[in-house]
């Protein structure tokens, strides 16, 4: 429940800092502009952070389910969550057919596409 209210508390933080930057982007100078987007990013990395935690506690305490799953299609599903940074970083992504495998879907997917874990996001971000 603690995590609960700080991954909604950066929420408004991280908005409200957009907001702000938005309306007053004109009359900043290139310091403040820069100050506020770190103050953004670092909101959006610590939301991300404990969206992590929170999706730990849940499988924690949930009964995990493992089943035959096809890693292509959540290869698939994984690249869409990708998406905007491949887009903006104009990264081409491939792979060779993959196998089915016994795992958790949703846990596969978030491992693959999420800025906490190892690669993809991680590797896009930093290939420009």
């Amino acid at each position: 429940m603690f995590l609960l209210m700080i991954f909604r508390n950066l929420r408004i933080i991280t908005s409200s800092l957009e907001l702000i930057e938005k309306s007053q982007n004109d009359n900043m100078d290139e310091k403040a502009l820069k100050f506020f987007n770190f103050a953004i990013e670092e909101a959006t990395w610590m939301r991300k952070l404990i969206n992590s935690l929170l999706e730990i506690y849940k499988i924690t305490n949930d009964k995990v389910l493992f089943a035959s799953i096809d890693m292509n299609e959540v290869m698939e599903k994984a690249l869409i969550r990708l998406e905007k940074n491949i887009s903006e970083t104009k990264a081409q992504i491939s792979h060779s057919p993959l196998p089915n495998v016994r795992g958790n879907e949703s846990l596969i997917i978030t491992l693959l596409s999420n800025d906490n874990y190892i690669f993809p996001s991680t590797t896009i971000k930093n290939s420009h």
